[in-house]
């Protein structure tokens, strides 16, 4: 693995195969697209963010907009489930829950222009 172009992309090798990955972090967290998939990494390093202080948070893992949203303020989730979509990067990333829980806020509407790191949703137990 090497850096690409210094604007949030890595070269990935493997043998004969070279792919692109999109990175972006926010605090602790670096969110990696590859091969279609988004993948979330947490670094917990002495005076970064806690989990405790993200946790229940859904932050933008990159700039993009808000093309669909599957869910309601009030409205029960489960651990995993799709509450709305992003696109970024001419991709469309889903933003899952990371916990079980109610949606408690829903900070953006539909078309909006979203800033990485930005909180998108809420969930409270």
């Amino acid at each position: 693995m090497r850096a690409g172009d210094g604007g949030g992309r890595l070269i990935v090798e493997s043998g004969d195969r070279r792919s692109i990955a999109q990175v972006a972090n926010t605090g602790d967290e670096w969110w990696i697209h590859f091969n279609g998939r988004t993948h979330l990494v947490r670094f917990h390093e002495k005076g970064g963010l806690s989990h405790k202080e993200a946790e229940g948070s859904l932050a933008a893992p990159m700039p993009g907009t808000i093309i669909q949203i599957l869910v309601k303020e009030g409205q029960k989730v489960r651990e995993g489930q799709t509450l709305l979509l992003l696109e970024a990067m001419k991709m469309e990333h889903k933003v899952t829950a990371t916990k079980s829980g109610i949606v408690s806020s829903l900070n953006y509407s539909l078309g909006d222009r979203v800033e990485m790191g930005g909180i998108l949703a809420e969930i409270i137990d």
